[in-house]
């Protein structure tokens, strides 16, 4: 059996994070509830049947949540992330826009800024990332 197409972009994602980012972790299943250190988790979002030609546009969110032990290296962080420099989500994310083949294309479409998200009953700091991916149907 073939995996789902929201796993294989939900994968692709991650590597493009993986292969350009190497000082945080990313999850693409259920991230931990209380970070250690910064983290990155790619997750779906929504996805529109109305495409026309074979495609559906998928929306995934990618978020980073930043440790709570130094609060200014973690800030620090989050604008190293949100930056157009060599730690950039939005340069690492659309870096294979195909994703290794599974999309026809791929784009960060907005960035938060700062958000407070909750895990395990704590406030983090983090940021959200919205990234759009036209890819084939599954028909």
């Amino acid at each position: 059996m073939t995996d789902p197409i929201v796993t294989l972009i939900r994968q692709g994602i991650k590597a493009n994070l993986d292969d350009a980012i190497d000082t945080c972790e990313v999850y693409d299943h259920f991230a931990p509830g209380d970070p250690i250190a910064t983290y990155l988790w790619v997750y779906p979002d929504a996805t529109d049947y109305t495409e026309s030609a074979g495609t559906d546009a998928r929306r995934f969110i990618v978020e980073a949540i930043a440790s709570q032990t130094d609060p200014e290296s973690a800030e620090d962080k989050l604008d190293s992330l949100m930056s157009n420099g060599d730690e950039s989500v939005k340069k690492a994310i659309e870096s294979d826009p195909t994703l290794g083949g599974i999309a026809v294309g791929i784009f960060v479409r907005s960035c938060t800024g700062y958000l407070f998200f909750e895990r395990a009953g704590t406030n983090y700091l983090g940021v959200q990332w919205t990234v759009d991916v036209h890819a084939p149907n599954e028909d």
